[in-house]
């Protein structure tokens, strides 16, 4: 059984030679790498020439290193969603292992993979990962191993449909309604959508055209999964933490989001709105109220963060069909932190709201979700 290992690449030379060194601390016997050069600015060919003691990986190339075949593509700048799917279309091995570049793995990972898949065959398995959070020092403040919320079994699809998938296509109305009622963060409802803690196998992904959504640049993985759990018919759970997960104060996920909140967060609209209509053309009964929470959830995060001069923006989102859908099936919780402003959305005083909001941000008050 062989593993393709598909890494997007932008601008990571500071961080790829310690994850590539975990990589080779492994087994790479039947190993193939993908190194997808997102358009870096950071001359990540030379480093990579430095790195594999080989010349000219600043243009597309391909040779073995350590029993590992490596794979380098030089693309135009498109975004991770983009480079990933370039990565997944010149694999070749029986199943694809996504790496982000600022991360790294521990020994005995594609051992232990290779053992698990071969004994089983699944579509998808979820893994466990280990977390650890720096400052911005690069000290670490905390770690620790994080483990699927349960031990997901599956051997079709309806099951996959009923057990999986919700977790992975947003905050159903029942979701916000139990959170509302309880004292556990509303992330705790689903679990944590990333694919670098999946295994894919790869005719799976081919059989079904799934593919990473170029315009989803913010958890483009949950969508990336959600569209997997609505198609695979064998899931695994293997609660082990290889993958070492880094959260830095720094990343690109951070310096991002104010600038593309407003336009990825209709494009996962539409991908929501796209996995259910699916779903229902093939004889499930699914509906807005499924992943209506998320949707409404977005409004509030887009009224307190997003600044006074993008109001428009924020107006448009609300004003979208799906989120007035949304707004419209969720009821009150009994829970004032939600029902206020669900109030203001379902009596169109939004605008109040985020005249309110700005007021207050200039006086110093904080608001929080």
């Amino acid at each position: 059984m062989s593993l393709s290992l598909v890494l997007p690449c932008y601008n990571v030379m500071k961080y790829l030679p310690k994850c590539l060194d975990s990589i080779f601390k492994n087994d790479c016997n039947d190993i193939e790498i993908v190194l997808v050069n997102d358009g870096s600015s950071d001359d990540i060919g030379g480093g990579l020439s430095q790195y594999f003691d080989k010349s000219n990986c600043d243009h597309n190339i391909e040779f073995e290193y350590k029993d590992a075949r490596i794979k380098i593509i030089h693309t135009c700048n498109c975004g991770v969603s983009a480079a990933r799917n370039t990565g997944i279309e010149n694999a070749t091995s029986d199943y694809i292992i996504f790496i982000d570049p600022d991360d790294t793995v521990k020994e005995n990972y594609f051992s232990t993979i290779k053992t698990f898949m071969t004994s089983i065959n699944v579509d998808v398995a979820i893994l466990g990962f280990y977390q650890i959070v720096e400052d911005k020092n690069g000290n670490i403040v905390k770690e620790g191993e994080i483990f699927p919320q349960k031990n997901y079994i599956s051997n079709s699809v309806e099951e996959t449909v009923r057990t999986v998938l919700p977790k992975y296509l947003g905050y159903s109305v029942e979701d916000i309604l139990k959170w509302a009622k309880s004292t556990e963060a509303i992330s705790k409802r689903l679990e944590w959508g990333a694919v670098w803690r999946n295994v894919y196998r790869r005719d799976f992904l081919n059989k079904n055209q799934i593919r990473f959504n170029p315009s989803i640049r913010l958890n483009e993985d949950s969508m990336f999964n959600a569209m997997c759990f609505s198609r695979a018919q064998k899931i695994r759970t293997l609660n082990k933490g290889f993958y070492c997960y880094t959260i830095r104060p720094s990343g690109a996920f951070m310096k991002k989001r104010d600038a593309e909140l407003v336009e990825n967060k209709t494009a996962l609209l539409e991908a929501r709105s796209n996995i259910v209509n699916d779903l229902n053309k093939r004889g499930f009964d699914f509906s807005i109220k499924d992943y209506a929470g998320s949707n409404v959830m977005s409004c509030f995060e887009l009224i307190i963060k997003m600044p006074f001069s993008a109001r428009r923006e924020t107006k448009k989102y609300i004003r979208n069909s799906i989120v007035k859908e949304s707004i419209k099936v969720l009821p009150f919780t009994g829970r004032k932190k939600v029902d206020i402003p669900l109030f203001a959305l379902k009596y169109d005083l939004h605008v109040l709201m985020i005249y309110a909001v700005n007021l207050g941000k200039l006086f110093g008050v904080q608001f929080r979700l």
